[in-house]
């Protein structure tokens, strides 16, 4: 079940990327897919998921942009 929702979940990813970006998109696609992987029913879980979210997001897209210089959508 699992299995299943997330790629229900990568196949939303796919399809907005192009519209809300990457920044946007990765980490709506980020929260959920932790959210689901972690479980949501406790608030450190929560304050896990959202710290290496809103961190590992701008981070890759840094290092992307301006240490290998290609651009992310």
């Amino acid at each position: 079940r699992i299995v299943l929702s997330l790629f229900a979940l990568f196949g939303a990813y796919a399809l907005l990327l192009p519209l809300l970006g990457y920044i946007i998109s990765t980490l709506a696609f980020m929260v959920s897919a932790l959210a689901l992987l972690l479980g949501v029913d406790h608030w450190r879980k929560w304050a896990l998921n959202l710290g290496v979210s809103f961190t590992l997001v701008p981070l890759v897209y840094v290092i992307f942009r301006y240490g290998l210089r290609v651009w992310l959508p």
